[in-house]
């Protein structure tokens, strides 16, 4: 979930790069919440039958419209594309498939003119004693042992 408040949180942050990692979570989440939005609104009798939502999802749409399409920019910045290649979605049936081509590219490894790759960044973050969530590595191996300690008493008492 961290992912997707990272996207809203770069609102319409169209300059940089941005991970495989941070733009399929976002559209996992966001794919996730549209779907409760939906059930909620078909449960209510909500839907506006023209446009096939109701007001919550509407709302949400213009919500996110600008983040969703910076991180998408972003993320064709990451496997050194134009961000103008997003443009690509309003071709009928081809624009679509070519630009989830695009997205499912790895990351260009090292700089590029769009800036310093975000999975290098993520290492040296790691690198540096703590990890992307905030957890030291220290933390991190207490809690290994102690997950560890507690399946081999499971397994003793078997």
């Amino acid at each position: 979930m961290n992912w997707y408040f990272k996207v809203l949180k770069k609102y319409a942050a169209f300059k940089g790069r941005a991970s495989p990692k941070e733009f399929w979570y976002f559209l996992l989440f966001d794919t996730i919440i549209r779907i409760i939005i939906k059930i909620i609104e078909h449960v209510t009798g909500s839907v506006i039958a023209e446009v096939h939502m109701g007001w919550g999802g509407i709302i949400y749409t213009g919500a996110v419209l600008i983040p969703f399409i910076a991180v998408s920019v972003r993320r064709l910045h990451d496997a050194d594309y134009s961000g103008w290649w997003s443009l690509t979605i309003l071709i009928p049936y081809i624009g679509g498939l070519l630009l989830l081509g695009f997205m499912m590219k790895d990351s260009k490894p090292g700089e590029n003119q769009y800036g310093s790759n975000p999975k290098e960044e993520q290492k040296h973050i790691r690198l540096k004693g703590a990890s992307a969530d905030g957890v030291s590595p220290a933390e991190e191996l207490c809690v290994i042992s102690a997950e560890s300690e507690m399946i081999s008493e499971d397994i003793s008492r078997v």
